[in-house]
């Protein structure tokens, strides 16, 4: 690997330019995430507040109950799942990637203070681009459990107000 990039800059300039926009697409999904969070809180307020054990012992009793009863099992399977989503965004990723990197925390702590320093500016740049696509493998990740809690968030909403609807009904 050439010390000197075609451009004439700093050879590692580039590897901290990514490493810096995927630590923004980590912390963009985790602080979306974030949000998603008390929503969900939020919707779970008038369940609990307008929920009456009746309506699941009686759901048989007519077609507006078993709507009823449906409609709140609905809503309670889908908060689970985006629950779930919002955790899988929010838990942090501390396995060790495939290939060790000290530029990775978790591989850092258990690292030899010999081998940290014995890399060459060659072997330290790639270890910086094998951490910046790990962390680009979080933020797919990440966004990927983002997009499917978002989703199940709106149906969940959806659900409640349905629910809402046909239970004043």
């Amino acid at each position: 690997m050439p010390d000197e990039s075609p451009a004439g800059h700093d050879p590692g300039e580039d590897v901290r330019f990514t490493l810096e926009q995927v630590g923004e697409w980590i912390r963009s999904a985790d602080t979306k995430a974030g949000l998603l969070a008390p929503t969900l809180a939020l919707l779970m307020s008038p369940a609990f507040g307008n929920f009456n054990k009746r309506q699941l012992t009686n759901f048989l009793d007519s077609p507006r109950e078993f709507i009823g009863a449906s409609l709140f099992v609905g809503f309670g399977l889908t908060f689970g799942m985006a629950a779930f989503f919002v955790a899988q965004v929010l838990i942090p990723r501390t396995q060790h990637a495939v290939r060790s990197s000290r530029y990775s925390w978790p591989w850092l702590c258990d690292a030899d203070l010999h081998v940290l320093t014995a890399l060459s500016p060659a072997e330290s740049r790639e270890e910086a681009w094998a951490q910046a696509k790990n962390l680009a493998q979080i933020a797919q990740w990440k966004h990927k459990y983002f997009k499917l809690a978002l989703r199940t968030t709106i149906i969940n909403a959806v659900l409640l107000i349905a629910w809402l609807f046909i239970t004043a009904w």
